[in-house]
């Protein structure tokens, strides 16, 4: 039982604490393939050794929305999970980091490096950075 007294019904029934939740909220997320098309139609890409990031700008101008890309040849389901894991714990880690209102799809560009958590947040932080660059060079 948590500190508010509240219960969770766990996957086989079982009852289980309160535990703050780690998944990026729906908000947060590209869901459907029709969001993810819209993107790469655009065509505005960033990448370097680590990650390649399409991206476009929000209509409504809502917060910045992931959407994750991690292809068969990256390895099997278990591999692809890890690596998916790691890109949203990057994400997640760096909040602020892409400015507001635009829609992001993030695509590895090896499994070896997209396995460090650190390597990825170094990414990240480049790519934001190319990002606004070519946002002030707009008019």
């Amino acid at each position: 039982m948590s500190s508010n007294g509240n219960w969770t019904q766990g996957a086989e029934g079982e009852t289980e604490p309160d535990r703050p939740s780690y998944r990026l909220p729906k908000a947060r997320r590209l869901l459907k393939r029709s969001e993810f098309n819209r993107v790469r139609r655009v065509r505005q890409q960033v990448g370097d050794q680590v990650l390649r990031i399409g991206f476009r700008e929000r209509q409504d101008g809502g917060p910045s929305r992931l959407g994750l890309t991690v292809g068969r040849r990256l390895g099997n389901a278990v591999a692809r999970n890890r690596i998916k894991r790691v890109l949203r714990n990057a994400w997640r880690q760096q909040p602020g980091l892409f400015p507001r209102g635009l829609d992001l799809v993030v695509i590895p560009v090896s499994r070896e490096s997209a396995r460090s958590t650190a390597e990825v947040t170094r990414s990240l932080r480049r790519l934001a950075a190319r990002i606004r660059e070519r946002g002030r060079e707009r008019p």
